[in-house]
């Protein structure tokens, strides 16, 4: 089973791993965005002068794709990084700020330029529906990648959607592929929501299993879990060799296993006669 995360459960994980389990919020931050930066590697290979062009937020959906970005651009990756905020001075590289309206100049170049496009705009702990700046940026991500193909990969969740239920409170992002820390959240199976996400991966966060399901109230039910439960069937074929063998190793004390009584032929006055020059 794999737990399935209401926003306000995913606050009491992250509470409980930095006060009790002793982790600090930026090891929780670093471990996610380590973990994301490794599958797009995979995904995306071989990464090495690939143009990604990462979109950040100012809460902590925009410091995992900071992460991220440091993460891809050890890697090899060209990575420039559009900040819909004011600038941090904890990235070491060239951060570009679209603090308003007249920054929107800058997408359009950045999304053609761009091989993918990294979203840590907005996360769970976002409410209501993207606004302002962070909605036009969304849209024309949007606009982008439908025209052009371009991947997107959401951290998280997708920028504009909700954590708690499939509700498209206003514009948002759709992913090519969803990179979701710790375990899944509701809105990324519930429609019509889910159609953003794209292909869903958990990354983990470095809290042991147990405490991270330990709170949660709803799981997403596997194969392995269910097929303990039901018997495996033997299929058609398997029967037919079963009883094939069956009669080839019968012994000849045995009785005779029933035959099937061949049809007799028809007589031939119940045939119909040929009439006509055929």
């Amino acid at each position: 089973m794999q737990p399935i995360f209401t926003a306000a459960e995913m606050r009491a994980l992250d509470a409980r791993a930095i006060e009790t389990l002793g982790i600090p919020g930026p090891r929780l931050m670093e471990n996610a965005g380590r973990g994301a930066a490794a599958v797009i590697a995979r995904e995306w290979a071989p990464l090495r002068g690939k143009r990604v062009l990462a979109l950040c937020g100012r809460g902590n959906n925009g410091g995992d794709g900071f992460v991220v970005a440091r993460h891809l651009r050890a890697r090899g990756a060209r990575v420039r990084v559009l900040l819909a905020a004011q600038a941090l001075g904890r990235w070491r590289g060239k951060v570009e700020e679209i603090g308003d309206e007249s920054g929107l100049g800058l997408l359009a170049r950045a999304f053609a330029e761009a091989d993918l496009v990294v979203d840590g705009l907005l996360g769970t702990g976002s409410t209501g529906a993207a606004r302002g700046v962070t909605a036009q940026i969304i849209e024309q991500l949007n606009r982008a990648a439908g025209r052009d193909g371009l991947p997107v990969i959401a951290l998280d969740l997708p920028s504009g959607l909700g954590s708690d239920d499939g509700a498209m409170p206003g514009p948002a992002v759709r992913a090519t592929l969803t990179l979701t820390f710790a375990g899944l959240k509701r809105s990324l199976l519930l429609h019509p929501a889910s159609e953003h996400a794209g292909r869903v991966v958990v990354v983990p966060i470095g809290v042991p299993p147990a405490e991270v399901e330990r709170g949660v109230t709803s799981f997403l039910l596997e194969d392995s879990d269910i097929r303990p439960h039901f018997p495996r069937r033997p299929s058609r074929r398997e029967s037919i060799c079963s009883i094939s063998a069956c009669s080839a190793t019968q012994s000849p004390s045995a009785p005779a296993s029933p035959s099937i009584p061949r049809r007799r032929p028809w007589p031939a006055r119940w045939w119909p006669r040929r009439r006509g020059p055929w």
